[in-house]
């Protein structure tokens, strides 16, 4: 009996010894406390401080908010990873951090903070106008002040002001080309900015409508047909423009009444159809709403 006592006491021992061993089972991420926001900036757009940041997408899940403070006091809580501030005064210093807010209320750690000195900020620009090109749209503008960079803002919607700028760093020039969702309607403004560690935008230019039936494609060049065998193979040279869909191939039997018989997304195309005769083609370039004009007319004789 004692040696038995003895061996379960033994037992119980490895068992209790072992299990002090082990780590504790892993808690659930909505328990954990959450990675702090990452990449605060702050940028004055006229009379607002607007604040940027990020978060790791695979942790947003499980956030419920942020949190913005200023001088110790919250301003905001939001799902946004933005916030504007429109409570400022020209020639004053502010300052800002961020916390992330768990779906179980765990607070993180705050981002680095950010400081931003207020001040006046530069003239709209003028004159603001968008010209389809093959690269895209170029915009061009005009402005008085020297010194100054420029932000170009698309939209889709003419009351929807961007947070973020279509053009990755701010541009030198009076100009610039964008390569836009053409398969819509969208509107531009530039605004004028002098840099720093923030960045300081003025208002934004008049606004300019670019509608997609504007993209009308140049016809197709050096179209060919070449007969192998029974098919016939079609090549034509590659459209410049940048925002052409795809190519649509017209066939005719006698040079006159055409008919659409495909469509490619390449510069070529196979017509497996068994023919006899004369066979006439031509292509077009399809844009995002608008057909260009026809290709010149190239003609095979099957016998």
């Amino acid at each position: 009996m004692r040696n038995s006592l003895i061996c379960v006491l033994v037992v119980l021992g490895v068992v209790f010894s072992v299990s002090c061993g082990r780590k504790a089972p892993p808690r659930l991420p909505a328990y954990e406390q959450p990675p702090a926001p990452l990449s605060l900036v702050a940028i004055q757009r006229e009379n607002a401080v607007i604040l940027l940041w990020d978060y790791p997408r695979s942790k947003l899940k499980y956030v419920r908010e942020f949190r913005v403070m200023s001088a110790d006091k919250m301003l905001s809580s939001t799902e946004e990873m933005s916030y504007t501030n429109s409570e400022i005064e020209i020639g004053e210093v502010y300052d800002y951090t961020v916390f992330a807010v768990s779906t179980t209320g765990i607070v993180s750690d705050a981002t680095a903070q950010v400081n931003i000195e207020t001040k006046e900020v530069p003239a709209a620009p003028e004159g603001l106008v968008a010209e389809v090109v093959k690269e895209g749209v170029r915009l061009q503008w005009s402005h008085a002040q020297d010194n100054v960079a420029y932000n170009v803002y698309r939209s889709p919607d003419r009351d929807l002001s961007p947070l973020l700028p279509a053009n990755p760093e701010p541009v030198s020039s009076k100009s610039y080309t964008d390569i836009p969702y053409a398969d819509k309607t969208v509107y531009y403004t530039v605004r004028a900015l002098v840099g720093g560690p923030a960045r300081y935008e003025g208002p934004a230019s008049e606004m300019v409508e670019l509608k997609p039936e504007a993209f009308v494609p140049a016809a197709p060049s050096d179209l060919k047909a070449t007969l192998a065998g029974e098919k016939i193979l079609l090549a034509w040279k590659d459209n410049p423009e940048v925002w052409v869909r795809l190519y649509r191939i017209y066939r005719s039997l006698d040079g006159e009444e055409f008919s659409l018989i495909g469509e490619s997304r390449t510069p070529s195309f196979i017509d497996v159809d068994s023919l006899k005769g004369k066979i006439y083609y031509k292509i077009k370039a399809i844009g995002p709403a608008m057909e260009g004009d026809y290709s010149t007319t190239v003609m095979v004789v099957i016998k």
